[in-house]
């Protein structure tokens, strides 16, 4: 099966949002943070087994900077993160509004 993208989102607002929801199961291979401003901002990515939280305990990434214009792409290839849990999710949050872009790539419902 070839990795499709699970979720593509620029966060409207400095709160965490979905990136995606897993149906069943799936496999995150990649996932790309775009800062497409010329400030450095920093950026949050959470994952949730049992819903739609966003706390520090869910936290994959926290306050991690990024400068401006830069792309940083975070490859789990070597071992791709597994949400084999319905209704999974993976969430985003940006330090400034409609800042910083995220695409998240792998496979679903293996």
């Amino acid at each position: 099966m070839q990795p499709k993208i699970l979720g593509q989102l620029r966060p409207s607002s400095t709160s965490a949002e979905v990136l995606f929801t897993v149906a069943r199961r799936a496999e995150v291979s990649t996932i790309v943070v775009t800062n497409t401003t010329a400030g450095t901002l920093t950026f949050s990515i959470f994952v949730d087994l049992a819903g739609s939280s966003a706390t520090d305990d869910e936290a994959l990434f926290k306050g991690t900077t990024l400068k401006g214009n830069e792309t940083v792409v975070i490859d789990f290839d070597e071992s791709p993160m597994p949400l084999l849990v319905p209704n999974s999710t993976v969430s985003v949050q940006a330090s400034s509004a409609s800042s910083l872009t995220f695409t998240a790539w792998g496979q679903e419902d293996l």
